[in-house]
């Protein structure tokens, strides 16, 4: 007996269509000495993201941010929804040193 497969269609034209972007929301990044940073994000925005825009307001290093949130440490790819941070949280910042 021969097996056959079908090819999978594309979905219609109508799906394709990406979603709004999500509204941004207000954060806090606390850090080590205690000073609360707010920056607006949206829920999908990247913990590398975050870290990025971090750099940018406070000239640390990507690489040496670890981002703490309800006990956890925030993996880069993962994203602020994926660790239900919502409008008003507190995110804690802590450095990495190279040892």
């Amino acid at each position: 007996g021969s097996s056959s497969f079908r090819l999978a269609r594309g979905r219609p034209s109508a799906r394709t269509r990406t979603p709004p972007p999500l509204p941004k929301m207000q954060i806090f990044i606390k850090t080590l000495t205690g000073r609360k940073t707010n920056f607006n994000f949206e829920p999908d925005n990247t913990v590398r993201q975050v870290k990025e825009a971090l750099q940018e307001k406070e000239g640390i290093q990507v690489e040496q941010i670890r981002l703490i949130y309800s006990g956890k440490q925030m993996s880069d790819e993962c994203t602020l929804q994926d660790y239900n941070v919502k409008p008003g949280s507190t995110v804690h910042m802590v450095l990495q040193l190279r040892g």
